[in-house]
């Protein structure tokens, strides 16, 4: 395999340029302050076709660049960073140990974990790599990472394994091994360094900045483009005569101050447009377009940075989750692993890991949340106190948080598959399932009394409230009754048998939902209905007879239970 040797590689290219240069470096009659093109390219820093040399902190001037770079530094490092440790089934978070403390609460005695991560996000996304020194103290536990400028930085493979020089103020330099460095490097193509994005795309961010140095000239100049003082054929200055003229042309015309002041033209002169309007130069659809570029190579959405010209309400929210998913995950992942790699050791990367909780950011609205959390309860795998703690708020009391809620009406999908090619319903192989004997001596009562009792329990809420809606109703036609003198029955509504079923329906529907899991929803709210219909036309014919009563659930189940006997004697002539 072969192995480059970026540090030798770029030194080379530095001597090549200076050697074509013809002259040394203290050659005091071609400074270093007008350096060639070609040790500037040595240097990463080249020039662009436009003639402006693009550096990364020329390139931070572009509002567009220093905005897209801040917004992902910011982002990212606005995220916790926690450290958990794997349990045979799920992980915790590791509190106690030494990562955790570092990573969470304080990377170095400078620090804060906020300003750690966006300065190193800022280093990464700006140059392509990001360094940290890592502290270690005696018992091998990492107590101190601290950041280091790229461009003192350079690296090389040596003995088989990366190796970083790291240039120190004083002139010095110093050599770490891969395991005292963090590095952190963006996308490259030798497994050593990232690409610098800025070197990569000078030509695209030249453009910007010589729109942006454009638009400054123009408007330092009075809104007004160049031109030229012409005289008539046969007129002529001397040279001294042109640059008196020049002077005091600029003197009363030029600038910002001068803006607008009226100009005479004496001798014959006149004035000439040369420059092209910003109009005629496309000069805000130039910028514009320049910001979508640089939106581009970083991978940030425009309305991110204010740039609004093409969202919507319908799509800047999904554009701001792209922006999670696109754009924060990659660098969140490369984080995860490099700190992975470097600060726990081969046995503990099994135990441990990092990662940053991005949930904060993919939160919708309170009603998408909450109908979520609905869809979770209902279902049985979120408890309260789990809602609770997404939602940022302290557990409940006590155990009352931790109860996980199980729908009655579910069964496991393997019994559905038996009872379908048996002929039964599910609840009939519920039952089979529960190892009831059947036989001639078997107990019809207890075979028949567990699913009732359970749906009794279940159900006595729904029924309790409806008898007891109706019990009220009635209460009042007996008041009524008994200050006209008439009977209870005259007493009532005409639609009082009517209203009965109305009350009553809701709960006939959840007990066919529980008993019927295979019908049909037409199927059952039509049995419901039926079930409601029936129990009012007896209730008001107990109200007729004088013996009426309100405990709608005796009576229900009464009815209910009378279903299991002849079901039993079916199964047991099977």
């Amino acid at each position: 395999m072969l192995k480059l040797n970026i540090a030798a590689v770029r030194s080379q290219a530095i001597a090549k340029a200076i050697e074509q240069r013809g002259q040394s470096l203290e050659n005091p009659s071609i400074p270093l302050s007008n350096p060639t093109p070609a040790l500037l390219e040595a240097l990463g820093i080249g020039p662009s076709t436009t003639g402006i040399t693009v550096t990364n902190g020329k390139a931070m001037t572009l509002s567009a660049v220093y905005a897209c770079v801040r917004i992902l530094a910011e982002s990212l490092a606005s995220l916790p960073l926690v450290v958990y440790e794997r349990l045979p089934r799920g992980k915790e978070r590791a509190m106690q140990h030494p990562v955790y403390q570092l990573l969470h609460n304080r990377p170095n005695p400078e620090m804060t974990p906020l300003q750690f991560v966006e300065t190193m996000q800022g280093h990464v996304g700006l140059t392509g790599n990001a360094f940290a020194e890592i502290e270690w103290n005696g018992r091998g536990q990492p107590i101190a990472l601290w950041p280091i400028t790229p461009d003192r930085v350079s690296v090389k493979r040596a003995n088989g394994s990366k190796q970083f020089l790291v240039n120190l103020p004083d002139g010095s330099s110093v050599i770490l091994k891969s395991g005292d460095m963090l590095h952190i490097p963006g996308f490259g193509y030798d497994g050593l360094i990232g690409y610098s994005p800025i070197g990569l795309m000078k030509q695209t961010l030249s453009v910007g900045m010589a729109a942006e140095e454009f638009g400054a000239r123009f408007f330092g100049n009075g809104s007004r483009p160049g031109g030229l003082l012409t005289m008539a054929a046969g007129q002529k200055l001397s040279n001294e005569a042109r640059a008196r003229l020049k002077a005091s042309w600029e003197q009363a015309q030029g600038g910002l101050s001068n803006a607008h002041r009226v100009a005479i033209l004496e001798e014959g002169l006149t004035w000439q447009k040369t420059q092209i309007d910003p109009d005629d130069a496309q000069f805000l659809e130039t910028r514009n377009f320049q910001v979508t570029e640089i939106c581009r190579i970083f991978r940030v959405p425009p309305h991110m940075i204010a740039q609004l010209d093409k969202a919507t309400f319908s799509n800047i929210e999904q554009q701001s989750i792209e922006f999670v998913t696109h754009s924060l995950r990659p660098w969140a992942v490369r984080w995860e692993q490099a700190l992975n790699f470097e600060l726990f050791s081969t046995q503990a990367q099994g135990q441990y890991f990092t990662k940053f909780l991005m949930d904060s950011l993919l939160r919708g609205d309170t009603a998408s949340r909450y109908a979520a959390y609905a869809v979770g309860r209902n279902g049985g795998w979120l408890s309260a106190n789990d809602i609770r703690e997404l939602e940022d708020m302290n557990p409940l009391p006590g155990d009352a948080g931790e109860v996980y809620l199980v729908p009655l009406n579910m069964v496991p999908a393997d019994q559905v598959a038996r009872a379908d090619e048996a002929g039964e319903t599910p609840a009939d192989e519920a039952t089979e399932d529960e190892d009831v004997p059947v036989s001639d001596d078997a107990d019809e009562e207890t075979e028949r009394s567990r699913p009732v009792a359970l749906w009794r329990a279940a159900l006595a809420p729904v029924f309790a409230d409806a008898a007891e809606r109706v019990a009220r109703r009635e209460t009042v036609a007996r008041e009524r009754a008994e200050k006209r003198g008439v009977a209870f029955v005259d007493a009532l509504d005409q639609d009082h048998e009517a209203t009965i079923a109305r009350i009553f329906a809701p709960a006939m529907r959840a007990l066919v939902t529980l008993v019927g899991t295979t019908l049909s929803d037409a199927v059952r709210i039509a049995a419901a209905d039926r079930l409601a219909a029936q129990h009012a036309e007896r209730h008001m014919a107990a109200i007729r007879a004088g013996s009426a009563t309100s405990d709608a659930l005796a009576d229900v189940f009464a009815h209910l239970e009378s279903y299991f006997p002849t079901h039993a004697k079916k199964r047991k002539a099977a």
